[in-house]
């Protein structure tokens, strides 16, 4: 059974962080509320960033690396049969690194000084993030940050504040492919 750590997993994962981490003030009724987040689909016709509504994050997955470093060429013992003398042993997961852009946005810069200030504090120490992998296993993925930067946008009289963040995430590919080998049960005496 597939068991893959990508994109998708990685998104709903940083979504799920930052519902649960990070909160705003509402305009409307002055209560805390958690912060929106998205996924950024820079290949969407028309999509500025004058279109996202204030305040939120987006999330943007812009790289993708194999990690052949990473790799353990030991195919892991799924299972054993020493009646049959046999062995079920499966490919190894294939480790990659994904590049990941984190973008909080707001109309305030001293929402966005608020909104960075809990990110901060909640996930740049962490070292992980929790993820669910496609068969629904909780897998903890290591996280560095590879950069940062802020910037903010001018458009029609409208002004909005933008802070990026840059991660590198240790994810996998685990094809579930197994097979069947043949194994000694006893060992053979040679002297």
């Amino acid at each position: 059974m597939r068991a893959d750590v990508w994109k998708g997993e990685v998104s709903k994962a940083l979504i799920k962080f930052i519902h649960d981490n990070i909160e705003v003030i509402d305009r409307k009724t002055k209560q805390p509320v958690p912060l929106k987040a998205m996924v950024r689909n820079p290949q969407e016709k028309g999509q500025k960033e004058s279109q996202i509504v204030n305040p939120c994050a987006t999330i943007y997955h812009y790289d993708e690396k194999e990690d052949r470093f990473r790799y353990d060429w030991v195919k892991p013992i799924v299972s054993k049969d020493e009646k049959k003398g046999t062995a079920i042993i499966g490919d190894t997961a294939k480790p990659y690194s994904l590049y990941v852009q984190v973008d909080f946005w707001s109309d305030y810069q001293t929402e966005l000084d608020l909104i960075t200030k809990q990110w901060c504090s909640a996930f740049d120490y962490l070292g992980y993030l929790e993820v669910v992998d496609s068969s629904g296993v909780t897998r903890y993925c290591t996280v560095s940050k590879t950069g940062y930067n802020t910037s903010d946008y001018n458009e029609d009289g409208e002004r909005q504040f933008q802070r990026t963040y840059g991660y590198r995430i240790w994810v996998e590919l685990d094809s579930g492919k197994t097979t069947e080998v043949n194994i000694v049960n006893k060992p053979i005496n040679l002297v």
